[in-house]
């Protein structure tokens, strides 16, 4: 089972840059996804429930996150509002080029190692003899092949 996921692996070898940056893509295009989530806390606690944004008490976060935190708090809601439409939109278009990007390099791979495979078994029907030709009818071959 494994021997057909080896044989086919040395396709993608060649284009394994497209695959890093498609990879990459997801990667971004995920991160990008998990901060629009961490806007709503903001949103819930300081704007609709007019309370400070606070974590829960056993939280250890890190200082900066702490400081980050501190000055949202000290900001008016209108503003925070304001601020985080204008960032969850900032977010939402990276995240949509993102997501662009990743299409389109998962498509050219695909195609690239489609047609690398093409290119195998077309070679290989090209340098059979005669005889094979003579044996096998043309309708036989065509169906194999696709």
């Amino acid at each position: 089972m494994f021997s057909e996921y080896k044989r086919l692996l040395k396709f993608v070898k060649p284009h394994i840059g497209i695959l890093w940056l498609a990879i990459s893509a997801m990667f971004v295009c995920s991160l990008m996804s998990s901060i629009s989530i961490g806007l709503i806390i903001p949103v819930v606690d300081k704007i609709i429930a007019g309370k400070q944004i606070a974590l829960s008490g056993s939280v250890r976060i890190p200082t900066f996150l702490n400081n980050a935190i501190n000055k949202l708090n000290s900001i008016d809601s209108l503003v925070l509002l304001k601020w985080l439409i204008i960032i969850g939109i900032f977010l939402f278009l990276i995240k949509q080029l993102f997501e662009y990007l990743r299409s389109y390099f998962m498509n050219v791979l695909g195609y690239r190692f489609l047609k690398d495979i093409m290119d195998e078994v077309y070679g290989k029907i090209l340098n059979l003899s005669l005889d094979f030709f003579h044996k096998n009818p043309t309708g036989t071959l065509t169906s194999k092949i696709l």
